[in-house]
């Protein structure tokens, strides 16, 4: 009977882990949390500024993914391709050393926003578990999208949302 129950338990247990962590990562159609993040230029942004505005897409990164580094030439064309639209392209560089960060932004050409949380605590209050994850947030300040890169269908969302 004991050996029953938790058996039933870590399955339940189960269940609720996984049913958090697929909600996290479809964690479309729920309210941003608003940060404030020094940029490379001396500045902070804070993303509540863009609200009613603008939508963001924020691209968390690393200085040393490799998958982190292949994306940054379609999120220069997203930049591209909507700059005349209501649409910021930024990068999070998530427990990084600016100076570091600002040397790899010099080194592939990098023309979008970056910013940098040397601390982790924006990507810990996303839950963001793995790099490059990409999140796209309305004008409303709602996450519409978070997941993993395709040009295709990050132009879907942004088309569908502007």
């Amino acid at each position: 009977m004991k050996k029953c129950f938790v058996i039933t338990a870590a399955i339940g247990l189960s269940f609720l882990l996984i049913f958090n962590i697929y909600k996290t990562i479809n964690a479309s159609e729920s309210d941003a949390v608003d940060f404030n993040l020094p940029d490379l230029k001396g500045g902070n942004v804070r993303l509540s500024d863009y609200y009613g505005k603008k939508s963001v897409l924020i691209d968390f990164s690393t200085t040393w993914c490799p998958y982190c580094v292949g994306i940054i030439p379609e999120l220069e064309k997203i930049k591209s391709d909507y700059k005349d639209k209501d649409v910021e392209v930024m990068s999070i560089y998530i427990g990084e050393n600016p100076s570091a960060v600002e040397n790899f932004v010099k080194k592939h050409n990098i023309g979008y926003k970056i910013l940098v949380d040397q601390s982790g605590k924006v990507a810990s209050q996303y839950r963001i578990f793995g790099v490059p994850t990409i999140m796209i947030i309305n004008k409303e300040g709602i996450i519409v999208y978070k997941g993993g890169f395709s040009y295709k269908d990050i132009k879907k969302i942004l088309d569908s949302n502007m």
